[in-house]
């Protein structure tokens, strides 16, 4: 069941039930063809709302899941696995309507392309970056940020995601991104990103099963991350294994696109769109 909990400055909050009982949020925003947009770890579906109204601008109705483990949304869940939020995925496409685009950021880029091969329907695939798995991702540094969130040092956990795990490449540095609006937001985010990390890193690419993907599929990979782990060479080994699947390099960007450049993201994601 879906229902209507708010709006403001066009964009409307929506909730749905998991099949577990869990509330889920959406927000949505603007009319045309559809994109549906998963977000990665650190992340809530606000922190796309500038890539979302851009969408929106150029003539698409865009539906941005705020995926379990951040409020509104309930929490990630006992039984939390890849499983879980391939199935809350799903249950976003269906109130989002047959025909959309399915575009999945890093951690997002991972449940996207599961959803991809469980469901007919979709218009187009893009993923961008999408981790490694088997351990290695976070690998050592797992432990550093599970550690530092049970002393309740949730500013030296994200310290270690940002320095270990996924290092922050954008203006100012570390340093200069401790100063911002976007840091203080993600302290919150920590603890599943926690959960979210561990279940990346035990994750098996299913590179059999991408190759069953007939649609049309983008893989975006930042030019700053091309080559250069943890996210380059994950990327380039999907995109291979996806049959007819193209390799897009942004120009100037990392992994962060949605913050440094979500105009340009946009555009790269509605050209996309087929």
């Amino acid at each position: 069941m879906r229902t209507e909990v708010g709006a403001s400055m066009g964009i409307a909050e929506h909730s749905i039930t998991a099949t577990d009982g869990t509330p889920l949020s959406y927000r949505e925003i603007g009319d045309g063809p559809v994109v549906v947009i998963a977000h990665g770890v650190l992340a809530t579906a606000e922190h796309w709302d500038p890539v979302a109204k851009a969408l929106a601008d150029q003539g698409f109705r865009v539906v941005v899941a705020n995926r379990r483990g951040r409020a509104p949304s309930g929490p990630l869940g006992a039984d939390y696995d890849l499983a879980t939020e391939v199935s809350d995925l799903h249950l976003v496409l269906d109130a989002a309507g047959p025909g959309a685009t399915l575009f999945g950021h890093s951690y997002g880029a991972l449940l996207a392309l599961h959803a991809a091969v469980e469901r007919d329907g979709l218009r187009s695939l893009v993923l961008y970056e999408p981790p490694p798995g088997e351990g290695k991702f976070a690998g050592p540094a797992l432990p550093k940020v599970r550690d530092a969130v049970e002393r309740g040092d949730l500013d030296e956990a994200i310290t270690v995601i940002v320095t270990e795990i996924s290092p922050y490449e954008g203006p100012g540095g570390v340093a200069g991104y401790r100063t911002t609006e976007m840091w203080r937001s993600q302290l919150a985010l920590v603890p599943p990103a926690v959960e979210e990390t561990a279940v990346i890193d035990a994750h098996v690419p299913a590179y059999p099963l991408y190759r069953s993907l007939s649609l049309p599929t983008k893989v975006f990979v930042g030019e700053r991350s091309r080559g250069r782990r943890p996210f380059g060479p994950a990327t380039a080994a999907v995109a291979a294994a996806i049959p007819n699947a193209q390799l897009v390099e942004l120009a100037g960007q990392g992994h962060l696109a949605h913050v440094e450049a979500p105009v340009l993201l946009a555009k790269h994601i509605a050209d996309a769109t087929g």
